[in-house]
């Protein structure tokens, strides 16, 4: 059967998924994730190797086929209170259907990562049967109590196994709140030894000063009335530890009724670790929901950039053109101020999509310090508002590295914000530094700040995933991890370095890369004089386009109809053709497609144009690497992309 679809099971693709999934499987109860219409989703080992059925077999199946039907009319019971607010609990004896008869506690948590809908359903059972069985065992131990001392002797013997061997704390009283008897497993969570603690006032011991009071006074009310608004029921509470600190625990209060007395007992859970658990997966659906915001405001980056690359590409174009045929010096000023106003726009809009974008690694020859002058313009006016001087000393003499540039803007971003949200609560002067140097065989790149600095206990883990100091909703606490990874698949080493002064610096080693021979063939000798078609349905986009080419020596045609592009290359010889992927008749991708069928050398020196995309185009063409350029292009984008066949 095909497996149920649910945003929890595409949650487990992320980033974080890897992590929600070990934290499942270390949960010591038994857990399993169900659909809204009870099919499994998941499971951890525990819940696995009750039922007997490996995961790729329970994936898809109905909870009644798996549990039973005793089970499963217990189960749905309670999924039916289930609420977006309201986690319900049941307990009690049950058949299996593998003909196990146990006691289990039950608590159902609603997934709801969109509005108040219920994807899922988490599903906790904790195994009582072994805790039931001693309360029952001491029970009857406790009654079959005989007047003769060996009858009595032999109860104790009984009595002592049971409460000794308890694996949840086992605290026993009697009438005037003192305490009888004290287990091991009370003892290793209390902290208090047997010793100390039997003869004491149970009050005085374990119960929070606050509520002292309210249990005597309980007490008292119920050895006059008989009535008790506890016993029998399961409730969670605080105890108090030796060490002053406040326990979260499950209680479970029950007397045992002697011919001569009344006795009381006591059983409690440790919570901490489940409340631990139960934050984690938390925090787990919190990271998701800010992943999902983050897809769609890529979504809409996308749309964005494309109303914004395609004036842009004009603006960049006209002014590359006016620059070159401008009849005076003045005017070829005024031309080459449009053009650096016009390019740094489009390097700005570039790099926000170069943080948003999909794409596999494409490490070229790059230089770094250009990557860093890119990713401070995209930043400068965060910087600026928040007072923070920028200081650069970067080495002119740096060779060309071989790394994904796009990548490696995205870690100087990420530590430069980190610094910058420090920084805005420091007092003036607020600094920030940058420093590259060319050393044998690496390049060093050192950003440092002069705010507080990093604590000793907050450096030991400031890239472990998910580790952060900031409040809630601010961050996620993956930036410096996927920082730390980014740049160790660069052969490189990303750490926290001892910085001269206060405050904070890491330090980004990559190792050097040998330089690709240049080909001395120039892009207009390699192409000139090639018969051109253009075809963009943004008209002035392609007539700027035009104008470049010709200026260049070429011979171009212009049209804003894709279909009449593809009838002009049926009726007329075509060297290569520039295509925006946008269209509204058919796609850059389909044109392209047709073309290659048509003529396929034609295509696969084709050019595919963009200015709106985030994840980045598909660039393969029947099994040719078609070129892609990105809008706004200059002119050493388009002798680029000339000079590739």
């Amino acid at each position: 059967m095909p497996p149920p679809s649910s945003a929890w099971l595409d949650a487990l693709q992320m980033p974080d998924g890897q992590a929600l999934r070990a934290l499942i499987d270390a949960c010591p109860s038994r857990v399993s994730v169900v659909t809204a219409d009870h099919r499994y989703l998941y499971a951890n080992p525990e819940f696995l190797n009750f039922i007997g059925i490996p995961l790729e077999s329970l994936i898809g199946r109905a909870a009644r086929d798996v549990l039973g039907q005793d089970v499963y009319a217990a189960f749905s019971a309670t999924a039916r209170q289930l609420r977006p607010d309201h986690s319900p609990r049941w307990e009690g004896w049950i058949n299996f259907a593998n003909g196990a008869r146990r006691n289990i506690e039950v608590t159902m948590v609603p997934y709801t990562p969109v509005g108040n809908v219920i994807d899922a359903i988490f599903v906790f059972a904790r195994d009582l049967s072994d805790v039931k069985q001693q309360e029952q065992e001491l029970r009857e131990s406790l009654a079959s109590l005989q007047q003769s001392e060996s009858a009595r002797n032999a109860s104790e013997q009984v009595n002592t196994q049971i409460v000794r061997s308890a694996l949840d704390a086992f605290i026993l009283a009697d009438s005037d709140g003192k305490i009888r008897d004290f287990n091991p497993a009370a003892e290793d969570m209390l902290g208090y030894r047997r010793e100390d603690a039997v003869g004491k006032l149970l009050s005085e011991l374990i119960i929070p000063h606050e509520h002292r009071a309210a249990h005597d006074a309980g007490m008292k009310r119920y050895m006059a009335t008989g009535v008790s608004r506890v016993l029998g029921k399961r409730m969670q509470l605080e105890a108090l530890a030796v060490t002053g600190e406040r326990i979260p625990v499950e209680v479970t209060l029950n007397e045992v009724k002697l011919p001569d007395q009344h006795l009381f007992t006591a059983h409690m859970r440790d919570l901490r670790e489940s409340r631990r658990q139960q934050a984690e997966i938390e925090a787990q659906r919190s990271r998701i929901t800010q992943i999902e915001k983050l897809s769609a405001m890529g979504s809409l980056l996308a749309g964005v950039a494309h109303e914004l690359n395609n004036p842009l590409a004009i603006l960049l174009a006209q002014a590359t053109l006016l620059r070159e045929k401008a009849p005076s010096g003045d005017i070829r000023q005024r031309a080459e101020r449009i053009h650096a106003a016009a390019e740094r726009a489009g390097r700005i809009v570039k790099s926000f999509l170069a943080l948003a974008r999909e794409k596999p690694p494409v490490r070229e020859l790059s230089d770094l310090n250009q990557v860093i002058d890119n990713t401070l313009q995209m930043l400068a006016y965060g910087l600026r508002t928040a007072g923070i001087e920028v200081e650069k000393h970067l080495d002119p003499g740096m060779p060309r590295l071989r790394i994904d540039s796009d990548m490696i803007g995205q870690v100087i971003a990420n530590i430069v914000l980190n610094s910058q949200q420090v920084l805005m609560n420091h007092p003036r002067p607020r600094i920030l530094t940058l420093r590259t140097h060319a050393a044998i065989d690496h390049a060093t790149l050192e950003i440092a700040d002069n705010g507080p600095g990093v604590p000793a206990e907050v450096a030991d883990r400031i890239f472990d995933p998910f580790f952060t100091t900031k409040p809630a909703g601010v961050g996620t606490g993956i930036g410096l991890a996927i920082c730390k990874d980014i740049i160790q698949a660069h052969g490189g080493k990303l750490e926290l370095a001892s910085g001269p002064a206060r405050g904070a610096l890491f330090r980004i080693t990559l190792p050097h890369a040998a330089e690709e021979p240049a080909n001395a063939e120039s892009a207009e000798e390699q192409g000139a004089g090639e018969r051109i078609l253009v075809v963009d349905d943004e008209v002035d986009v392609g007539e700027s386009l035009g104008e470049i080419l010709d200026a260049l020596g070429h011979r171009v045609t212009v049209t804003a109809s894709a279909l009449r592009g593809l009838d002009m290359l049926r009726a007329e010889p075509f060297d290569r053709v520039f295509v925006d992927l946008r269209m509204p008749e058919i796609s850059g991708h389909e044109f392209l497609r047709e073309l290659h069928e048509m003529q396929p050398a034609v295509a696969a020196r084709s050019v595919l144009m963009t200015g709106d995309t985030v994840r980045g185009p598909a660039t393969l063409l029947g099994g040719v690497d078609v070129h892609v350029m990105e809008k706004p292009f200059s002119f050493d984008d388009i002798r680029t992309a000339l000079a590739r066949a």
